[in-house]
């Protein structure tokens, strides 16, 4: 699908998409029928439709409800706010299941916004932190206590680190937000992350993991005779700094690093943290998941990410598009609709230059040059590794590079390596779909290769 113009930025919902145009005009298409593209009507839209009434707009966040961010830093939404999540009666009233976009007027000299699929999040330029909607699992990042008593917006809450009577204070250094499922992530001025929400696979990345909800641990922190309650409030993503980026949409959260390095924390019964296993349930029939960040292996140069549900993708800085996670609808675009716990390349995707996640799909921006020749008829030669290629996911992997330069200088310079070759060649191809087919198969020959990987490149700083 193709649109007319420059696309700045895309953005998905559930089953919806956005097209920022460079205008400041927004197109949308898919699932409509609780209003969700803005056009007034509940038909949804094989093809785009432009949304009437939005100019100067600069970004989009979108669930079930939709938040569109403007130049002037005020905010507009639509669509169904099925949790509440525009608490102010007389507001409620006026935008409530809107079928087109209604400016909130309290929210003013915004420069980010963020959706969950209960709440809402929009980020000033004084880096503080609103919130509004559902804050049963602490979404909103205060105290339920006060939220029904101020209706809305409430503000985002740092956790002190003392105990007693000093009350925690707002956040006021935020630089970027993103949302989970039932949660919510900010970025500080220093490089450090900070979430508050929902931790039930530990996708806060606090060390722990719980799935209590927020009022029962404020009444349990009143009784225990603090005066003012630290939670539910933002606390810091442990050990990660030097974060330039954020995104989640699910029960895993993403950091990207300023080296260009991918870390992952929370669910991982799907793959979702990249690292090529998938731990069998416990036997309480808990699902493999972490409680504190960890690098994505094999990930260099990355420089966007966007999630949502239980898959990611990652943009490099050349084009190259990367995924992982569920893919049992295809959504990876690898050609096999099989699980992937590792890294694997989009097929037929190059330049591109951002990508937004949805439920089962992805969407991605890709200039006009590349799209013309993508469609040119071309042949391309392979040059093998196809096992290689298989595990990890990618034909330019490091180890996949490693290993082609052990083929090409070393085996190929005698008689009995070339031979090796040559039987692995005969071998490979159909060896590749099974590893593509069986992730715990796949992972075992993984393990195998980056002993070998490790011997022959050194350990990679």
């Amino acid at each position: 699908m193709e649109l007319d113009g420059d696309i700045v930025a895309v953005e998905a919902g559930v089953h919806s998409v956005y097209a920022v145009c460079a205008d400041g005009t927004v197109y949308a298409w898919g699932e409509n029928s609780d209003g969700q593209l803005g056009d007034g009507t509940t038909v949804s839209r094989s093809a785009p439709v432009k949304i009437p009434g939005l100019r100067d707009v600069v970004a989009i966040a979108a669930w079930d409800a939709v938040y569109a961010l403007t130049s002037d830093g005020s905010v507009w939404t639509w669509g169904r706010h099925s949790a509440r999540q525009v608490r102010n009666p007389d507001l409620a009233r006026q935008i409530f299941d809107s079928l087109v976009p209604i400016r909130i007027d309290k929210l003013t000299d915004v420069v980010g916004v963020a959706a969950s699929a209960n709440a809402g999040f929009a980020l000033r330029r004084d880096g503080g932190i609103h919130s509004w909607g559902g804050y049963e699992f602490g979404e909103l990042g205060a105290s339920p206590m006060n939220v029904e008593r101020a209706f809305y917006p409430s503000w985002v809450q740092r956790a002190n680190s003392g105990s007693g009577a000093k009350k925690s204070e707002p956040v006021r250094d935020g630089t970027a937000i993103a949302a989970g499922f039932l949660g919510a992530y900010a970025l500080a001025e220093d490089g450090t992350l900070w979430s508050w929400g929902h931790n039930d696979f530990g996708q806060l990345g606090w060390g722990k993991q719980s799935a209590v909800p927020a009022s029962r641990r404020v009444l349990a922190e009143l009784e225990n005779g603090e005066m003012f309650p630290r939670w539910p409030a933002a606390d810091k993503v442990r050990n990660l700094g030097g974060v330039v980026a954020v995104a989640s949409k699910g029960l895993t959260a993403y950091a990207l690093k300023s080296d260009g390095t991918v870390w992952a924390w929370g669910a991982n019964d799907l793959g979702q943290l990249g690292r090529g296993n998938i731990r069998p349930p416990l036997p309480d029939g808990t699902l493999d998941y972490s409680i504190v960040p960890e690098q994505v292996p094999d990930l260099r140069d990355v420089r966007a990410m966007s999630a949502m549900g239980d898959t990611v993708y990652v943009v490099h800085r050349d084009g190259r598009v990367a995924a992982w996670g569920d893919n049992r609808n295809g959504e990876i675009g690898s050609g096999l609709p099989a699980v992937q716990p590792s890294p694997t390349s989009v097929r037929g995707l190059s330049g591109v230059r951002a990508v937004a996640a949805g439920i089962d799909f992805a969407i991605a921006i890709v200039p006009a040059t590349v799209r013309a020749e993508a469609r040119a008829p071309r042949t391309q030669k392979s040059d093998g590794c196809y096992i290689a290629t298989a595990v990890y996911g990618s034909y330019d992997a490091p180890s996949v590079v490693t290993l082609r330069r052990f083929r090409d200088q070393r085996l190929a310079k005698s008689m009995v390596g070339r031979a090796l070759v040559r039987t692995y060649y005969l071998m490979s191809p159909a060896a590749a779909k099974y590893l593509v087919r069986i992730p715990l198969l796949s992972a075992v020959v993984r393990r195998l290769l980056d002993r070998l990987v490790k011997k022959l490149d050194g350990p990679r700083e």
